[in-house]
């Protein structure tokens, strides 16, 4: 169920990039997202740019890349824990 979660997570912070939504009251409402997450999805600086030192501002495009990483997490773990190979 928590990969289903990760999964619909990444794809509706693409959808709300899209549309310059940036309220996640409906998604909280409904558990879908915790309100930790939320709250770490505005202050995590995803980007830093080496050439003036400018960090990116909430939403950003690579927010998405938030849940997707903790999908790719949960899922490595599954594979660690049944002691199978796991390639990337």
């Amino acid at each position: 169920m928590r990969i289903r979660r990760l999964i619909v997570l990444g794809c509706v912070c693409i959808q709300k990039n899209l549309q310059g939504d940036r309220e996640w009251v409906d998604e909280l409402r409904t558990g879908l997202v915790e309100k930790g997450e939320v709250e770490r999805l505005k202050t995590t600086i995803a980007t830093v740019s080496v050439r003036d030192n400018k960090r990116d501002k909430y939403p950003s495009r690579v927010r998405a890349s938030y849940f997707f990483y903790y999908l790719h997490k949960e899922i490595y773990d599954i594979f660690a824990g049944q002691g199978a190979a796991f390639s990337c």
